[in-house]
């Protein structure tokens, strides 16, 4: 299966696309929301999209109309309610900005991790910082990254 995660910055809207075999999910935000949330949300869509949907039988009979899906978009919104069970906030000293921010971190980034701790960068205010955060959602270490547009 195709996967991949795609960020954008387009002015002031932040976009997060996930493809997941022919299935592209889009989602985007204010510059003020986040990346490891949109992801978050998008991952929580695509799971309860698949448990309520035979995809692959769906898409074999060709052209589908989008009424087949418009039960989904009360889901959709209970997802977004419920946004704040996807992930877990660290705090982080920036030492540019010389204040702390809380950095969302998405759960499952935690929970399938390989080895602790996991490096999450975080780019805010035209710079950035890797955050290393272990199994306890607990920062380990940061350090300022340089930018390279």
């Amino acid at each position: 299966m195709t996967r991949g995660i795609y960020f954008l910055n387009k002015g002031t809207i932040k976009i997060v696309y996930i493809r997941k075999g022919i299935l592209l999910y889009t989602i985007g935000s204010n510059e003020n929301v986040q990346f490891q949330l949109l992801e978050a949300l998008l991952e929580e869509i695509d799971l309860k999209f698949n448990e309520m949907y035979a995809v692959d039988v769906i898409l074999s009979y060709g052209k589908v109309g989008e009424t087949v899906f418009k039960d989904f978009t009360s889901k959709v919104n209970e997802i977004i309610e419920k946004a704040e069970e996807l992930i877990n906030p660290v705090d982080v000293f920036c030492r540019v900005c010389k204040r702390t921010l809380p950095i969302l971190v998405k759960k499952s980034l935690i929970k399938n991790a390989t080895s602790y701790p996991v490096p999450v960068v975080f780019v805010h205010a035209g710079h950035a910082v890797v955050v290393y955060v272990d199994q306890n959602f607990v920062m380990r270490g940061v350090e300022l990254v340089n930018m390279n547009g």
